[in-house]
């Protein structure tokens, strides 16, 4: 298994090569409460490359990745996070999102969706004004989860319960009929933009669309890992 190092010599969790039972436990396990994550009400949407450097500016290694994201929205609905990460989230539901280190392609009526294996620089993702789509350097991805759609719409709003269970519990760490309330009923509930070309970072959503996964712009919110694991907050 290959395993990527930080400077202090430790195993690097974030950027390691997991195996599937790993990426099943994640699912039960998101991880938002091993994250410091960068504070404040963002409403300044950015490019994907943009907002890497404004996190690293900031001292934030990257963006969150979905499950930790929704994970920690449906902690902040259940009422069960601490202190400062309930502050966070309530945040991030009045900001304009957030980008995720994450990417969707839709191949053969098959959705390939990616996460970063290992750190992103600003040239890694590069917004291509005169086609319309973003330059991205798939050698830092890697394949995370695949899934049939076929005879789902591209381009436009699918509600996430017409979305195969595997990425229900991928994203959103459990099923839809699972959700809390706030996520599953009414404007805000959760869906999916699946692009009809190219492979596309995405984020999450803002106003009526706070919690799908789409690829517009986003605002930016840096995540590091905690120094310490004691006292961490949520589960």
């Amino acid at each position: 298994m290959r395993q990527k190092i930080n400077e202090e010599g430790l195993e690097d969790e974030v950027f390691r090569i997991k195996t599937p039972e790993e990426i099943a436990e994640e699912v039960l396990n998101p991880g938002y409460s091993a994250l410091d994550v960068e504070p404040g009400v963002k409403k300044e949407n950015q490019y994907f490359g943009d907002s890497i450097k404004a996190l690293r500016d900031n001292n934030y290694e990257r963006h969150f990745f979905p499950w930790e994201s929704f994970g920690m929205l449906v902690a902040y609905h259940e009422e069960s996070l601490g202190p400062e990460q309930d502050r966070i989230a309530g945040q991030m539901l009045k900001s304009h999102g957030e980008w995720f280190d994450y990417f969707f392609e839709v191949k053969d009526e098959r959705l390939l969706c990616y996460i970063a294996k290992e750190r992103l620089e600003p040239e890694d993702v590069i917004w291509n004004d005169d086609e319309d789509r973003y330059d991205i350097n798939r050698s830092k991805l890697r394949l995370d989860l695949e899934c049939g759609v076929e005879g789902l719409p591209l381009d436009e709003w699918i509600s996430l319960e017409r979305l195969p269970v595997e990425f229900q519990e991928r994203m959103y760490t459990r099923r839809f009929e699972d959700l809390p309330e706030d996520m599953r009923k009414g404007d805000y509930s959760a869906g999916a933009y699946l692009p009809g070309k190219d492979l596309w970072p995405v984020g999450r959503g803002y106003f009526i669309s706070r919690y799908d996964v789409d690829g517009c712009s986003r605002a930016s919110r840096g995540v590091r890992r905690k120094k310490f694991s004691s006292g961490n907050e949520g589960s």
